[in-house]
């Protein structure tokens, strides 16, 4: 269930309503007009009353649009439960998108100017496509943070790392820096990802505390650790076969000197 206050303040950034009782006079004499003009236009009363209704739905401001129905309302061909339907399927094709971004933005454009009871009703569906739209700008950062990760540790020598030490100690480390925002500026000694402050004094990334409240913390796990285990895991898996095929070749070199 979606919490009342928060339909409240959706509903409010929605329609953006303000009440200008001196304006609202003049306005439904402009609509009553209008509406004249229109039934001299077309033959067909409903075609003649949809016409109306959408272009001076664009005219109105959203303080007017509760007065505008009810001008609407009184002049539907048809009874007060006809009119609702119609403006239902009519709002709900105006807000037809596949983008959730661009439906997001249609719902308001037309909830700002359609009776409250219209705007009430569309809420829920609102609150739910604003958290599709969230989901999928959280999906696009990801997906850039995870590039920046794997463009940033291009600019690391990862070979540097003490393959003696497990592929998972390292990750740990790295994404503890990611964590306090030190990774970039952060180097590779004696086999550690270490921290270098301004005035070149190192401190390895084990030996750093962290703060467990780091709002961040959790996405860095989840986007950031299986970047970095891939990336060391394979950095410490070449300097394994390195280091095996130089003491290979040492060795060999040994015994063909022995021999000679």
């Amino acid at each position: 269930m979606i919490n009342p206050d928060k339909l409240n303040k959706l509903f409010a950034l929605a329609s953006g309503k303000k009440v200008k009782p001196e304006q609202k006079e003049v306005k439904k004499k402009s609509f009553k007009k209008d509406i004249g003009k229109y039934k001299g236009i077309y033959s067909d009363p409903l075609d003649a009353w949809s016409n109306w209704y959408r272009d001076s739905k664009k005219k109105i401001s959203p303080d007017m649009s509760e007065d505008h129905w009810n001008e609407a309302e009184a002049n539907f061909p048809g009874s007060p439960d006809q009119a609702k339907n119609w403006l239902r399927t009519d709002f709900n094709s105006a807000i037809e998108s596949t983008n959730p971004a661009t439906k997001e933005i249609n719902m308001r454009n037309q909830m700002s100017r359609s009776p409250n009871w219209l705007a009430e009703e569309q809420l829920p569906a609102l609150a739910t496509n604003a958290m599709a739209v969230s989901n999928q700008n959280q999906t696009k950062a990801g997906v850039i943070y995870k590039k920046s990760i794997e463009d940033r540790l291009l600019q690391k020598d990862l070979s540097q790392l003490d393959p003696e030490i497990p592929a998972d100690v390292h990750t740990q480390d790295a994404l503890k820096l990611e964590t306090l925002g030190l990774f970039d500026a952060s180097r590779i000694v004696n086999g550690r990802f270490s921290s270098v402050s301004n005035n070149g004094s190192i401190q390895p990334a084990f030996s750093l505390e962290i703060d467990q409240d780091i709002p961040e913390a959790a996405e860095i796990q989840t986007i950031a650790e299986p970047i970095f285990s891939s990336a060391i895991s394979r950095a410490l898996n070449d300097s394994s076969t390195l280091l095996d095929a130089n003491n290979r070749a040492s060795t060999g070199a040994m015994v063909n000197s022995s021999e000679w």
